[in-house]
This record gives C-alpha cells, structure tokens and sequence, in this order.
C-alpha cells in the first residue's frame, strides 16, 4: 500500500523539459542584461545587448568592407509544438553558467560571477560563452525523463 506522499508522488505529472543555452562568440562583449534567473520569457522579449567587434561591414555607398562593431539586442525565442499548436514554457535557469575565462572590461581581470556580482560591460574571452541557459516545459508531452540532449524536431517543434 502506497503512502499519500508516496501516492502523490505517483500522480506528479512529468513534462518534456530541455535546455538550450545562448552564447556570444569571443569577439562579443555583453553590454546589458534584461533579465534575472527564474524570469519566465515570451517570445519577442529582449535578453541582453551586445556588441560585436571586428565584423566585416560593407559600406553601402561604396560596396567594400570593412572591419568594425556592430551593436545588438538578442530577442527570446519560444518553442511551439505543431501538433498541439501550443507554446512550450520558458525561463531562465542559469545566467553566465561557465563564467571562468571572461575578462572584466573596467579593471582588466578575469571575474567569476559566482563569486562576485556581475559587472558589465564583460568582454567574452573564450568562443561560444554561455550567456543564459533557458528551460523549455511542453506540457502538452508527458514522459518520465527528457534525454539530456533532447533537440526538438522540425516536424515536430518550431522557434517563433
């Protein structure tokens, strides 16, 4: 005989969930942030600013690149399922998670956000810094467990 924790523990209900992290190239710096860990997001919702530098820019009189800095805002992008015609839910779980080798533009010197509060703006040293790790809930997709390396499908799943 079940317990009632034991028994409802039973009933809890387990939905497709996977993660999917955001990164800047080593040639970015983070200028801004526009959400805290926990922030659930909506499509359209703007993350955080960039700058890109040394970028190949044409010239739009002339028609020859160059090198220069492109600045940006990075807008949230939301899972829905075709099948269910239903948006998956979304937030932030982590912000800056591997944050070792980046260096702190005002002082010069490598930072770790765990141990300090962030200060911006942070240039990325190292390719491909995860800047947030967003959590995707399909609630319309029960299972036991979501393989750690689940990617949706494009039959399956579209970003809007």
């Amino acid at each position: 005989m079940l317990t009632s924790s034991e028994q409802q523990e039973t009933n809890k209900q387990i939905y497709r969930t996977w993660m999917k992290p955001i990164c800047l190239p080593s040639n970015a710096t983070l200028l801004d942030l526009y959400v805290q860990v926990d922030d659930e997001i909506i499509p359209d919702q703007p993350l955080f600013q960039y700058k890109l530098k040394n970028i190949p820019i044409r010239d739009p009189l002339t028609n020859i690149s160059k090198l220069g800095e492109k600045t940006g805002v990075y807008l949230a992008s939301i899972y829905k399922n075709l099948k269910s015609n239903t948006l998956c839910k979304s937030k932030i779980i982590s912000i800056l998670p591997d944050y070792t080798n980046i260096n702190d533009s005002s002082t010069n010197k490598e930072v770790n956000v765990t141990e300090m509060e962030l200060t911006l703006p942070l240039e990325m040293k190292r390719e491909n810094t995860i800047i947030l790790l967003i959590e995707y809930i399909d609630e319309n997709v029960k299972e036991s467990i979501t393989k750690d390396n689940f990617e949706p499908q494009s039959n399956e799943y579209t970003l809007i």
